[in-house]
């Protein structure tokens, strides 16, 4: 929804998996591609993409009052569980162990200006993880309840290229499901609640010696609650997104957010850098992100000749309120001299409007068999009915006032703004 010439994020994601039962054994297996990517432009752009085919196959084996699972993927990641259950598996409790080392993201960076010393930088973003956690469910009549609780740790990883990005954090997620599933009436309820500790740094490597140019020290909370009421070929729902993301200033020596200094290449001009003159950037980041949606979806369902085919429509109106606050300082030394520089930035966008969704869905039964094929087609488009993002920059001397408006804009398109699509193919026998 932003001005696509500053910033862009896009994804795209294809997946396909099957699974075969033999009495307590159950094999699954998946084959999919996955595509993000996001770009920022301020003079200078900064972009982050992640892609790749993931291939995953693991086996579950089910007794009386345990069950054990165990799954790989092409992420060089693996998970193994235990669960132990009553009888009738109307009460659970277990948990879940897994480790891996992906490669998370690509980062580029690409200066506007090819002559300058450092005009790109383009590393991959590698970490090793280790994730626990427990999860416990129970079935009462027709209402059911499950919650899961999650630890990740990351290490960083070191790697002998130029240019390359690791990480040092600790994830916390709490995941809570509620459902009721009556005669006519469905309820669900869901909250997930994540807290993370990152950081985040890049470093270079020259000569068989590491240096870092790079620290980002990032703190978030986010909450998601989303709750839907369903009966027969309608229903209502409501979610709502509440993410802080702070950024904390270090001021103690080598913790710099960015040292451009120690991306040169060793050389003379390196070494009269660091003595004659170096700059820093040290830099602080407040982002506070509040949305909420609430709308209804009808779906009829239509049946004849073993086709039924259910086409749906989903309005639901949106209004989101985000803030960022950005402070950076620039430090510069030159022999004995010390110069310091302060910038800071304000933007915040309001905006409320609608969401409209079509979907269409078939499935075909084939006569004497279990056999069923199935069709799931979606398109969801973003309506702003009104947009307010505004822009403040001060560099402790003047201050300057910038106002995009969604009127004002040109050149937005109807795939680059707010779009969505998704297409799903099942066979059963």
């Amino acid at each position: 929804m932003l001005d696509t010439e500053t910033a862009e994020v896009s994804g795209t994601r294809c997946h396909v998996t099957d699974s075969v039962s033999v009495g307590k054994y159950t094999a699954f297996g998946s084959f999919g591609h996955y595509r993000f990517g996001g770009t920022w432009n301020d003079g200078w752009e900064l972009s982050i993409k992640s892609n790749g085919l993931i291939g995953s196959a693991g086996i579950r084996v089910g007794f009386k009052y345990i069950d054990f699972s165990v799954d790989a993927n092409s992420l060089y990641s693996m998970t193994s569980g235990m669960r132990i259950h009553k009888a009738d598996s109307s009460a659970y409790m277990g948990s879940f162990i897994g480790m891996g080392h992906p490669t998370l993201a690509s980062i580029r960076w690409d200066s506007d200006d090819d002559n300058s010393e450092i005009s790109h930088i383009a590393a991959d973003w590698e970490t090793d993880f280790f994730r626990k956690g427990v999860i416990i469910g129970a079935q009462f009549g027709k209402q059911y309840v499950n919650a899961k609780i999650e630890s990740i740790i990351t290490t960083p990883y070191s790697a002998n290229r130029e240019y390359f990005v690791k990480d040092s954090s600790h994830l916390a997620i709490a995941d809570i499901h509620y459902s009721f599933d009556g005669t006519d009436n469905d309820i669900r309820l869901h909250y997930t609640n994540v807290i993370a500790n990152l950081n985040i740094i890049g470093n270079t490597y020259r000569d068989s010696s590491t240096k870092r140019f790079m620290f980002v020290p990032l703190d978030a909370n986010l909450h998601l609650a989303e709750l839907s009421w369903e009966r027969l070929h309608y229903a209502l729902h409501a979610s709502a997104l509440r993410a802080n993301v702070q950024m904390e200033k270090k001021d103690e020596r080598f913790f710099e957010t960015f040292a451009p200094n120690r991306l040169l290449a060793p050389s003379i001009i390196q070494a009269l850098s660091f003595t004659f003159l170096q700059q820093v950037y040290r830099v602080g980041a407040d982002i506070d992100i509040f949305a909420f949606a609430a709308g209804a979806k009808i779906n009829p369902r239509l049946s004849f000749a073993g086709h039924t085919i259910v086409p749906s429509i989903d309005i639901q109106g949106y209004y989101t309120y985000d803030e960022m606050d950005v402070e950076k300082t620039s430090e510069t030394t030159r022999l004995i001299a010390f110069d310091s520089r302060k910038e800071s930035w304000h933007w915040q966008l309001e905006s409320f409007g609608t969401i409209i969704s079509l979907g269409l869905s078939w499935e075909k039964s084939f006569a004497g068999s279990s056999h069923t094929i199935s069709l799931d087609w979606n398109a969801s488009q973003i309506v702003p009915l009104d947009f307010d993002f505004s822009k403040e920059y001060s560099d402790g001397e003047s201050e300057r006032n910038s106002d995009k408006s969604l009127k004002t804009r040109s050149g937005t398109g109807l795939f680059r703004n707010g779009f969505a699509s998704s297409l799903a193919i099942r066979y059963s026998f």
